[in-house]
């Protein structure tokens, strides 16, 4: 099996189980269109493997293995920095409702005595 098939499979394979997941309710929508665009990067890159290389050479990137590896890089440290702050935001938000319950349990305790 060639690469450029097996780029074509994954992407394919990635895009397919991006959508499914997104119809169970598994994952967001902006997070299914980061997935989405990753797959669809790869597959017009496994289909047009001179765009690449074209892309890799005008980045003075040597080969384009090396430019794959700097855009998943910077790919993987976007979508952590994008789940540091969903989580920030999910941490903020429970505390607030933890300070909320324990004021309602507080005023009914009161109002039961």
């Amino acid at each position: 099996m060639s690469t450029y098939l097996l780029g074509i499979i994954a992407s394919l394979g990635i895009f397919v189980f991006t959508i499914r997941v997104m119809r169970r309710g598994l994952i967001k929508e902006r997070f299914a269109f980061i997935w989405v665009s990753i797959s669809g990067l790869i597959l017009f890159f496994a289909i047009f493997n001179n765009a690449l290389v074209w892309v890799s050479k005008s980045l003075t990137f040597e080969t384009p293995s090396n430019l794959l590896f700097f855009a998943g890089t910077i790919v993987i440290i976007f979508i952590l920095v994008q789940y540091s702050y969903e989580l920030g935001k999910l941490e903020s938000q429970n505390r607030k409702m933890a300070i909320e319950i324990a004021l309602l349990r507080n005023e009914f305790m009161k109002e039961r005595d």
